[in-house]
């Protein structure tokens, strides 16, 4: 006879203190958008925690003509049920400019939680430029 238990995994994210700085796609050109994140948890954890981190300098340029770029500071991906702590984070100076195309530009993207705070963030100096 096989016995198992069940278990509940819990997955957690802790991103605390990290500076991400400098970070482009200088060069699109065409109708193909581009995709650039400061920080990205891909997983779908049950806690996430993205705490004093310092992203500045982000940008796509070129002459791509697409107007799907995106560019975002800080995203995360959590199951329904989730807790997320994004709090005392620096985002500033990110930038899409192609010369022909536009696109989505976010300092803080997060998608379904249970409890969400996000406190004490500070998001400057975001562009978006060209048709």
């Amino acid at each position: 006879m096989v016995r198992y238990r069940e278990f509940d995994l819990i997955l957690i994210i802790n991103s605390n203190g990290n500076t991400i700085s400098n970070l482009s796609i200088p060069s699109t050109s065409g109708a193909t958008a581009s995709t650039l994140y400061g920080m990205y948890s891909l997983s779908s954890p049950t806690v996430e925690n993205f705490n004093t981190n310092i992203i500045n300098n982000l940008s796509i340029g070129g002459t791509g003509t697409s107007t799907s770029h995106t560019l975002i500071g800080i995203r995360t991906n959590s199951v329904a049920g989730s807790n997320k702590n994004l709090n005392e984070n620096v985002i500033s100076a990110l930038t899409i400019n192609p010369t022909g195309g536009s696109g989505v530009l976010k300092g803080i993207h997060t998608t379904t939680g249970n409890t969400v705070n996000v406190n004490k963030n500070t998001i400057c100096n975001l562009c978006t430029t060209g048709a």
